[in-house]
């Protein structure tokens, strides 16, 4: 996961679906974030502040409480700048 001065869209996709597969246990909320993903690929709009949400509402109700590496923070911060 890099960090760029732009953000295309497949480009934030992707890292998400990275970040997403590595920190994502539960397999049914992995499947609907990744079901989610797949219909932002497809209209190439990414609502990611309503994917942030959702992680932080995934992580209550699972107790999931991961935590981010730098370049993960980085990636967010990119992200909320750029599709929030």
């Amino acid at each position: 996961m890099s960090t760029n001065n732009d953000y295309p869209c497949n480009k934030a996709i992707d890292d998400l679906e990275q970040f997403l597969k590595k920190h994502i246990k539960d397999q049914r909320s992995l499947k609907d974030f990744l079901s989610y993903l797949s219909k932002c690929r497809a209209s190439q709009k990414l609502g990611f502040r309503y994917l942030h949400e959702e992680i932080m509402s995934y992580r209550k109700e699972h107790s999931d409480y991961f935590l981010y590496s730098e370049l993960e923070r980085k990636m967010i911060d990119d992200l909320m700048h750029f599709w929030g």
